[in-house]
């Protein structure tokens, strides 16, 4: 309903159900994530614009930082092959 997400691991099925407006960011290296999003009301896109990579870049340096995240720090030290 407006927000953010990052998501660095795996997702459940049905994944945006009953989800209406926001972004939801999916880190998906194994190109699972499309047979797991209920596609009713959200399409799939990546990240080109340069500024909306910055953003997420920044979000993703918060959680690394609050958590100790691996895989966050593993994306962030390889960002142009991770952004993509």
């Amino acid at each position: 309903t407006g927000g953010h997400l990052v998501c660095l691991g795996e997702t459940g099925r049905n994944f945006a159900a009953g989800m209406s407006g926001g972004v939801a960011y999916i880190y998906d290296p194994d190109n699972k994530f499309p047979e797991r999003c209920n596609m009713g009301l959200v399409g799939l896109e990546s990240v080109d614009e340069v500024a909306e990579k910055e953003e997420l870049y920044d979000y993703i340096k918060e959680h690394v930082e609050t958590t100790g995240s691996t895989v966050g720090q593993n994306m962030l030290e390889d960002w142009d092959n991770a952004a993509k």
